[in-house]
């Protein structure tokens, strides 16, 4: 009977200490769901005018459609020609290898393009958007200079805003 309510006991405990853990990570997850958290926080601290509703509902299609367009991974080019670069490596043969070179270097360059035409044009959407109200965009630029307005721009994309 000990036993019984031994393991009973440690039983409950457990569901309780993994319910108390679920609703923790839930909070934190809830906490960091709103991708405009970052920049509502950088326009109280601008004295900007807060986001619209409209101005919020904008912006979160931007950046679902901006992260929709992102390639999950390497195309299938790069990733085949990666795989004939290093098979050239082990066959030895430096001509098929300087090839491949050639060829991965122009498919990351031509994804490059892609990537940064895309987030110029994600910014720049922002950035309208932003000038409806108040021009939040250029009370943000003046708060924290123009390094820090790319950033926070860069944030709303998923990324640091990094050059």
């Amino acid at each position: 009977m000990k036993q019984l309510k031994a393991n009973f006991t440690l039983v409950t405990v457990g569901i309780m200490f993994f319910s108390l853990m679920t609703g923790v990570m839930a909070q934190r997850h809830g906490a960091s769901a709103d991708p405009l958290r970052g920049l509502k926080k950088a326009l109280a601290d601008a004295g900007a005018l807060a986001l619209t509703t409209t101005q919020e509902e904008q912006l979160k299609t931007l950046i679902q459609a901006y992260r929709d367009g992102q390639p999950d991974g390497p195309s299938d080019a790069l990733q085949a020609a990666h795989d004939a670069y290093e098979a050239a490596i082990l066959a030895g043969d430096q001509a098929a290898a300087n090839a491949q070179a050639a060829v991965i270097a122009n498919l990351q360059a031509t994804a490059a393009n892609t990537r940064l035409q895309a987030e110029a044009k994600f910014k720049l959407d922002v950035i309208a958007l932003l000038k409806t109200n108040g021009d939040q965009a250029g009370l943000l630029r003046t708060k924290f200079g123009d390094e820090g307005f790319l950033r926070i721009l860069g944030s709303l994309a998923g990324g640091g805003g990094h050059r």
